[in-house]
C-alpha cells in the first residue's frame, strides 16, 4: 500500500469516527481533494464545498453507477479510483445519518 492508499484508508477511518457532522464534511473533503483524476468520475461528484447529508448521499448514488460502468467496461484504473471514492461516500452517509439520531453537530 503507498502512502497515498494510507492516507486516503487513514480519512474513511476518521470519517466513520468523526464525532460531529463538520468533521465528515472535512475528512471527506480532505479525500476528495487526495483523489487522482479520473475521467469516468463526473466532476459534479467530486467539486466542493458539500452541501449537505443529501448532496452526499445524491453522490455517493452516482458513484455506484460509475462503478459499475467502469467495471463492465473494463477501466480498471478509473473503477479502483471510483470503487474508493465510493466507499469514501458511503461512510459519511452512514455516519451522518447514525448521527441524526445521536444528535451529530
Amino acid at each position: 500500500m503507498d502512502a497515498r492508499t494510507a492516507n486516503r484508508a487513514g480519512v474513511i477511518d476518521r470519517i466513520r469516527h468523526a464525532e460531529t457532522a463538520p468533521k465528515v464534511f472535512s475528512a471527506l473533503s480532505a479525500y476528495i481533494g487526495s483523489l487522482p483524476s479520473a475521467a469516468a468520475i463526473p466532476a459534479w461528484c467530486l467539486r466542493l464545498p458539500l452541501r449537505s447529508a443529501d448532496d452526499i448521499e445524491r453522490r455517493m448514488t452516482a458513484l455506484v453507477g460509475v462503478v459499475n460502468l467502469t467495471s463492465q467496461n473494463l477501466l480498471d484504473r478509473d473503477c479502483g479510483i471510483a470503487k474508493g471514492a465510493l466507499r469514501a461516500f458511503a461512510a459519511a452517509t452512514w455516519r451522518l445519518r447514525e448521527g441524526e439520531g445521536e444528535k451529530l453537530h
